[in-house]
């Protein structure tokens, strides 16, 4: 029986990435989700937590920034989480990743398949808003 793969390179990791602004390597193991992450423009991740309970992730996060910054919103208050640091991130929060920020994150399986499902709802409905906005602009000129 071959066992699956526990370790890889960072560029032997599928790349994928949210409307050309940032992009992760990822693999999930041993029930988490591992993933290598870079910002290659400034990301608000608010507006893809919109239909998460008050808007912000209930996810789980463990982390590592190589370079850059990370701003870490709570109800309460904000934290600002800089290269060289590890991190861990309650539910409950909502981030904004400074572009060229390099991260390594680890999420358990389930909370990052909650997330996945929710932003890629909040996706799909702004492109629709995008298409209804264009047609409106066509149909009144």
């Amino acid at each position: 029986m071959k066992r699956k793969a526990t370790h890889a390179l960072k560029r032997q990791l599928k790349l994928e990435s949210v409307e050309g602004k940032y992009q992760w390597r990822s693999a999930e193991w041993g029930g988490f989700h591992v993933s290598f992450q870079k910002a290659l423009s400034d990301m608000d991740f608010a507006p893809l937590r919109k239909e998460e309970p008050d808007g912000m992730s209930q996810e789980r996060q463990w982390g590592y920034v190589f370079k850059g910054k990370m701003i870490v919103r709570y109800k309460d208050h904000e934290e600002v989480v800089n290269a060289k640091e590890a991190y861990y991130l309650a539910p409950g929060h909502v981030t904004f990743v400074v572009k060229g920020t390099e991260l390594l994150e680890l999420s358990p399986k389930a909370d990052i398949e909650r997330t996945k499902q929710a932003g890629a709802a909040n996706i799909q409905a702004g492109k629709s808003k995008k298409k209804l906005a264009q047609r409106r602009t066509r149909t009144s000129n």
